[in-house]
């Protein structure tokens, strides 16, 4: 696809490899939630998927990646369709209402990435987490640590092959410590220093810790600017 390409990234770059993790960091003056959508959106087309549902409701999601995701507008849906897309609510099985937290979450996202799977009949699954840093707000988390050790786990026990996709705000930086040690790759959203201009409202920098998600031919570091506009998102590439 080209927007991913224009990132650096590939989604069948290193797929042999039994676990990787992808960041979607932004900042507030520079949200990626149309970014994590059209991620979501991109890997329907390839692989059984599961949305874990943390900032945003499923409808959102679905209709950000109808909207931005070229050539791919209708993956989600149909994906959901046929079963090989799942959306899961964090909250449902959150600390306040059944006492488990995220031993719950981790449940009914392992749950749904087995029913997935078989709708597919596809062993790799890829596990999207709409916003790490509101599950440690949450009562969902005690804290970051448990946060990490339950994304360890959805990489252990979602599938036999798992792909993990997190969306986190490094404003206000409550992850850090996961990035930096188990992010194959992170894509950090900017604002302009300057603000808004003609051609680009924020940069994307990309960075590749290995071959992972690394597309064929990209640099370790790239940069892009961005513009969302009403007929989707445009990307080009920075020096």
């Amino acid at each position: 696809r080209v927007m991913l390409e224009t990132l650096g990234v590939a989604l069948d770059a290193d797929a042999r490899r039994p676990a990787r993790a992808l960041a979607i960091v932004d900042h507030l003056d520079a949200p990626g939630t149309w970014l994590f959508a059209s991620f979501v959106a991109y890997a329907c087309e390839r692989s059984p998927v599961v949305v874990l549902c943390v900032e945003h409701h499923p409808s959102e999601i679905t209709a950000l990646a109808r909207k931005i995701a070229r050539g791919a507008r209708d993956s989600v849906s149909n994906a959901l369709s046929r079963g090989s897309c799942a959306f899961v609510d964090a909250f449902t099985t959150a600390r306040t209402t059944t006492g488990d937290g995220l031993t719950g979450t981790l449940r009914d996202v392992r749950d749904a990435a087995a029913a997935t799977t078989r709708a597919a009949g596809s062993g790799r699954v890829c596990v999207c987490v709409d916003g790490l840093d509101g599950l440690v707000m949450s009562e969902c988390a005690d804290d970051a640590m448990e946060l990490e050790r339950f994304l360890d786990a959805v990489s252990r026990e979602a599938g036999e092959e798992v792909d993990l996709v997190t969306l986190s705000h490094w404003d206000v930086g409550a992850v850090e410590a996961w990035l930096a040690e188990s992010a194959d790759c992170e894509i950090r959203l900017e604002p302009l220093r300057t603000g808004s201009a003609e051609d680009a409202q924020g940069m994307c920098q990309t960075t590749h810790r290995n071959s992972a998600w690394r597309a064929k031919g990209a640099a370790r570091r790239s940069r892009a600017g961005f513009a969302l506009t009403e007929l989707g998102a445009k990307l080009e590439r920075r020096r």
